[in-house]
């Protein structure tokens, strides 16, 4: 444990007193009891309270990561001594949302397509796994924000542009509260080696990455 850490639990400590009112006691309190949980999402109301919990996963080949019914047990069993009397505990799993992007991107001379295609593919993995280092969407309910995508893909060296990315299938318009979004295994990738005569631009811009207001 850090300096750092060690303050942030002594603060959140003293805040709670070890005792759960809040959606915030409830989230950091099992964060702290249980290390293998990576996040946690409290709704409650005056006599229930629903947690959803997601656990550590070391690998993006685990899309959907779920607890053991011995880890859900011993995390409910916690909760309820915590918890005010009379408060009903329901512990959930989050539901999980696939995300699958369509890609046209200019490629430059040299590169072998097949493994550029391959390499790309493991990059949006990266990006759209909440739990991955170098993700984008690290919360329930987080967008992916397609132009900080392009972005990220452009570094590659053998991508010179990207010209076209967007959802094969629209995001609804509102989701559950508790989604969390994954990366499809495979998504549509398609490499040209001439710049296209058209740009469609991206479908999220943001403000002070895409463009600034002077």
């Amino acid at each position: 444990e850090t300096e750092t850490q060690l303050q942030q639990r002594a603060s959140e400590r003293l805040r709670h007193k070890h005792r759960a009112i809040t959606s915030w006691d409830y989230e950091r309190l099992v964060r702290a009891r249980f290390p293998e949980l990576y996040a946690a999402r409290c709704y409650r109301t005056d006599t229930d309270t629903t947690l959803v919990v997601l656990p550590i996963s070391h690998t993006t080949s685990n899309r959907c990561p779920k607890l053991s019914a011995y880890q859900q047990h011993q995390i409910e069993h916690y909760l309820t001594e915590i918890s005010p009397h009379g408060q009903t505990i329901r512990l959930l799993s989050p539901a999980y949302h696939e995300i699958q992007l369509q890609l046209y991107l200019t490629l430059a001379d040299g590169y072998d397509p097949e493994r550029v295609r391959a390499e790309l593919n493991q990059q949006l993995q990266n990006i759209l796994t909440p739990w991955h280092p170098d993700a984008s969407l690290r919360t329930f309910s987080d967008r992916p924000n397609l132009t900080r995508i392009a972005g990220q893909l452009e570094c590659h060296p053998a991508i010179l542009s990207v010209a076209r990315i967007r959802h094969i299938s629209p995001l609804p318009d509102t989701l559950p509260p508790h989604t969390l979004l994954i990366p499809a295994p495979e998504h549509e990738i398609h490499l040209q080696h001439q710049e296209p005569d058209y740009l469609d631009g991206i479908e999220v811009w943001e403000m002070e990455y895409d463009f600034h207001i002077g």
